[in-house]
């Protein structure tokens, strides 16, 4: 009798964390009746192949025409910390470095607007051009900002 309560038991934890389960994967969209949006190349899938591979080629521009400024930014950035962390702060030392960093943020930037101007002129949409996040900037897009409110 002992053995049919303890797997009784057994049984209704296991389907109770089972709908648990299921419950918190739905809120977060990973389940197979809410398909999850793509990311990366994955979101070109339902392009054809020749779209496709215009797709990868102008993001491997990009990312090729952009190595270096990335490679420069991600050094001043460190270099920024650094003198952030200082005993003593230099402070025109860090506008001149912080605004080198947006200096090179433009220049990417820039770099990714040709990139999305090419794909748009080759048919392909890059989405809506938002990132909208779960209130924070976390997860789905549950927050104010969904109705353009701040």
């Amino acid at each position: 009798m002992k053995t049919f309560r303890f797997v009784c038991l057994a049984l209704a934890l296991s389907l109770a964390l089972g709908a648990s389960t299921f419950a918190l994967a739905a809120e977060s969209g990973n389940v197979p009746e809410q398909p999850q949006k793509a990311v990366g190349m994955n979101k070109y899938a339902h392009l054809t192949p020749e779209k496709q591979a215009i797709a990868k080629k102008l993001h491997a521009d990009f990312r090729q025409d952009t190595k270096n400024p990335r490679k420069e930014l991600a050094a001043k950035e460190e270099d920024l910390r650094a003198l952030m962390a200082a005993p003593t702060l230099d402070e025109s030392k860090i506008r001149t470095l912080a605004k080198e960093i947006a200096d090179l943020r433009a220049v990417i930037y820039l770099a990714k607007i040709d990139m999305r101007v090419k794909l748009a002129k080759e048919g392909i949409s890059f989405g809506d051009g938002e990132r909208r996040g779960r209130g924070d900037g976390f997860g789905k897009g549950k927050g104010r900002h969904r109705d353009g409110a701040n």
